[in-house]
């Protein structure tokens, strides 16, 4: 298990400008996944607003979800009904998956909104921690498949949302389990078993559950922000990022242990307040900045909430700036390149536990 969290010392960071040459496509096609929580839904309506927007694909898990989506989106943007089209993706089904890479169109952007907090479980078929199948392993499958079939437009972006719980929170010490450092050594504990923290004879009363929730959904992000990082190495001709919405609560909280289902829900504006969270609102802006007009930041970065004026990182709100200089781990190029590695394995696994009559199952489905 990784070692406890050592303070970091601070470093400025400047935007970089490389990729600034990749082209901008004047009329831009947009896919998100996870768009029936109020982070995914309110970033589809801002980003339906944006003129150089032409079309927004949206995925869902059943085609009635992603048609009340598309109805409600319809009413609340004034877009007309061709603006909108889905694909149907259960991101923890093989076969949902190997369709929806069938059935997906051609797209310049793709926004892996998917995931959140998993309970503490262990998925049966690949061995993997329930919040590394919710946050990474059908993300990359679904964005692996997709860049091989030739789905996601040259000089195009594939952005994987991330999270600041990949280093340090102070304003949530306690609850969100801090390492020094993550190293190649980590990746299968950190893939395959269930964060427990050790707190002695104290255990009830200083670690619940919702520490080792956080633990998994830590580790998992840790994961995915690597492995998007190796990403961007491997295909040059794609624009890799990994961003996040901030800390910003809402149906992200829905799954929690307690006492995050509490405190999100009657004291969210405590929180915006301490400058832990911001709104909503806030938060997916973000998803605007990265996926349309030109690219700012350099393919592999990690933009997220900073410092923001503070000497010591806080909360999850504020400025974005690249978040790999707050902690070795996420800015070492071995651990990615191994990670990458580590991940398509498990990949390989999960289409090796995969039954035939089970890849017959679901048949493509129509995209409206």
């Amino acid at each position: 298990m990784p070692r406890v969290q050592l303070q970091m010392q601070p470093r400025f960071l400047r935007h970089s400008t490389k990729n600034q040459a990749l082209a901008l496509a004047p009329m831009t096609i947009i896919a998100i996944t996870g768009v029936t929580g109020d982070v995914g839904y309110t970033a589809c309506k801002i980003i339906a607003a944006v003129a150089e927007v032409r079309k927004l694909v949206v995925t869902c898990r059943t085609k009635e979800k992603a048609e009340r989506v598309i109805g409600n989106l319809i009413r609340d943007t004034g877009k007309e009904r061709s603006f909108f089209s889905y694909v149907v993706v259960d991101l923890s089904d093989h076969a949902s998956l190997m369709s929806a890479i069938k059935e997906f169109p051609k797209v310049d952007r793709l926004c892996l909104n998917a995931g959140g907090l998993g309970w503490l479980a262990i998925n049966e078929q690949t061995g993997m921690t329930e919040s590394m199948m919710n946050n990474v392993l059908g993300n990359t499958i679904l964005s692996d498949g997709l860049v091989k079939a030739g789905k996601i437009t040259k000089g195009g972006r594939i952005v994987y949302i991330g999270s600041e719980v990949t280093r340090s929170i102070q304003v949530f010490k306690g609850l969100l389990p801090d390492y020094c450092c993550f190293g190649e050594v980590d990746i299968d504990w950190a893939i395959t078993h269930n964060y427990d923290a050790d707190c002695g004879p104290l255990q009830p009363y200083c670690c619940p559950p919702i520490r080792n929730q956080l633990g998994d959904y830590k580790n998992a992000k840790i994961i995915g922000h690597c492995y998007y990082a190796a990403y961007a190495e491997e295909q040059p001709d794609i624009h890799v990022i990994t961003t996040s919405p901030g800390g910003v609560g809402g149906s992200f909280a829905d799954v929690s242990h307690f006492p995050m289902p509490l405190l999100m829900k009657y004291c969210p504006g405590l929180f915006i307040t301490i400058q832990a969270t911001q709104t909503v609102e806030q938060g997916v802006q973000r998803y605007v900045d990265v996926l349309t007009g030109p690219p700012t930041w350099e393919s592999g970065s990690m933009p997220m909430s900073g410092r923001n004026g503070c000497p010591c990182l806080w909360g999850a709100k504020g400025p974005m700036e690249d978040n790999r200089v707050h902690a070795p781990y996420l800015n070492d190029p071995n651990l990615n390149k191994a990670v990458l590695a580590k991940v398509r394995g498990y990949q390989a696994r999960w289409a090796a536990s995969i039954k035939p009559e089970a890849m017959e199952r679901m048949k493509p489905k129509e995209m409206l």
